[in-house]
């Protein structure tokens, strides 16, 4: 829970996590406004800003998007770079991510995946991007550490949610849904169609 006597924002909210530590049975909200991020949790009267710069403008188009990795709760949004933060630092880009922002996020027993991402300025709204294998702070291509990326070109459109199941990653699309499953390098993943008229 948050505590009741907790300070208003300063401004509007664009996405939210709840961050659960484990181990000690704690949890922090996460919360990412137009320009910052801040956390709180069942004793906190104030929010602390977890914010390591101004960000590019969070909005409704393209809000926070949160997921929970290990100890780390890794955030970005359409206009902001991949960062992660245990819940009470300071949020840190992360390896290879000068450029490197994405519209979902999710996370896996051992990945975090990127969905609908931007690098260097392109937008590939059907491609997928998964961190090192149990290293949610990097993004560095590299099969030797398991961190690749590849698109979805089975169906149109571009990946609008990611979730985990049993291991696996479900991505969605406006009428379509693939299932990603690991297989180690140098695929790392691979993808099937299960609908071509289902979607998210």
């Amino acid at each position: 829970t948050v505590s009741e006597v907790l300070a208003t924002l300063s401004g509007d909210a664009y996405g939210a996590h709840m961050h659960e530590y484990p181990g000690i049975d704690a949890m922090r909200l996460i919360v990412g406004t137009e320009k910052r991020v801040y956390a709180a949790d069942a004793t906190s009267v104030a929010w602390d800003d977890l914010s390591s710069v101004t960000y590019n403008s969070a909005g409704i188009s393209n809000p926070w998007r949160f997921a929970t990795h290990g100890t780390y709760v890794v955030a970005t949004s359409g206009q902001n770079r991949v960062m992660h933060s245990n819940g009470t630092s300071t949020f840190s880009a992360a390896a290879s991510t000068a450029t490197l922002s994405a519209q979902v996020i999710t996370a896996t027993d051992d990945f975090v995946m990127l969905g609908g991402y931007t690098n260097a300025g392109a937008y590939v709204g059907d491609g997928w991007w998964c961190s090192a294998i149990n290293d949610p702070t990097s993004y560095t291509l590299n099969v030797a550490t398991q961190c690749v990326t590849g698109r979805l070109y089975g169906t149109p459109g571009g990946i609008t949610a990611m979730k985990h199941y049993q291991g696996n990653i479900i991505a969605f699309k406006r009428r379509a849904m693939h299932l990603g499953v690991y297989q180690g390098p140098p695929l790392v993943w691979s993808w099937s169609t299960i609908s071509r008229n289902i979607g998210c």
